[in-house]
């Protein structure tokens, strides 16, 4: 009897403390599985948050913007920005604009370039610089010294464009074949006697003078229209150039240089505006090609 009363409570005692030892496991593992559980939503936030990253770049954006980035730039450079989401709509950063862009770019001569665009006649235009080293054509093609024009039949712009002869300005004499010897002269009064507005001057290639004297007696202006272009006939029958302070005061072709009028210098029809370029001078139409005179 008495060995049973002890083991009767010694076996409740240890039932009792199985029991506590099973509820601290399941315990435990309600715990781990609430846990695992909360894990397993962490996870399944962080992957749709990622998802969501991911769609903020080519659907909706973080910040509501529908659709993808476009690209930005500006006109003065060749660097483009992806526009950024703000406020459910997409912004181009940095002061750009979005493309295509509506620039108007300035011709390369203010940049002191003479590039120009060839159209499929040869004419040419100035180029448009993007930047002071990046000309280009609006039309397309790449900017070129200068455009190889289809020219009238023996027009010219320089010597090798002629097959014979060579290149003369607009009413640039061509001499004159045959040259003779004229009597010289030492003054304007030697050379009054045989008429009005006749001076002593220095010959020129039009009075076929092959003579040793330096100068002649020849036909002076007697007014402006007997003078080439931006010249004037002074009180001796001589032509000079016009004064000037400014280009303004100089007819088309010329330029103000040192106070008086001078034929603008050029390399091609660009800086002749509507002009020509020949032999490194602008006049309004083309040069010819001739051979001189036998």
């Amino acid at each position: 009897m008495n060995l049973k009363i002890i083991l009767t409570p010694l076996l409740f005692v240890t039932l009792s403390l199985a029991a506590c030892g099973a509820e601290e496991v399941s315990g435990e593992s309600e715990v781990s599985t609430s846990n695992a559980t909360t894990d397993s939503n962490a996870t399944t936030d962080s992957t749709t948050a990622t998802s969501g990253g991911t769609t903020s770049d080519t659907t909706t954006g973080g910040g509501g913007c529908d659709g993808r980035p476009h690209e930005c730039g500006w006109c003065d450079s060749d660097v483009s920005l992806i526009a950024e989401c703000q406020g459910g709509a997409w912004s181009c950063p940095q002061g750009s604009a979005p493309f295509p862009l509506d620039c108007v770019y300035p011709p390369c001569t203010e940049y002191g370039l003479d590039d120009v665009c060839c159209d499929e006649e040869g004419n040419a235009t100035p180029a448009l610089c993007f930047s002071p080293s990046q000309p280009f054509c609006p039309e397309g093609g790449a900017p070129q010294d200068r455009c190889d024009e289809v020219l009238p039949d023996r027009a010219c712009h320089t010597h090798d464009e002629c097959e014979e002869g060579a290149c003369y300005a607009p009413g640039e004499p061509v001499g004159c074949g045959t040259c003779q010897e004229l009597p010289g002269c030492e003054s304007d009064e030697a050379c009054a006697e045989l008429g009005e507005g006749m001076i002593c001057d220095t010959p020129t290639i039009s009075d076929c003078h092959c003579g040793a004297a330096p100068r002649i007696c020849r036909q002076g202006c007697l007014a402006d229209a007997d003078c080439g272009p931006a010249q004037r006939c002074t009180e001796d029958h001589r032509c000079v150039p016009l004064e000037c302070e400014a280009d303004a005061d100089c007819p088309d072709f010329f330029d103000c240089g040192e106070g008086t009028c001078a034929r603008r210098s050029c390399v091609d029809d660009v800086v002749c505006g509507e002009g020509h370029c020949v032999q490194g001078r602008c006049y309004a139409g083309l040069g010819f090609c001739s051979s001189p005179p036998p």
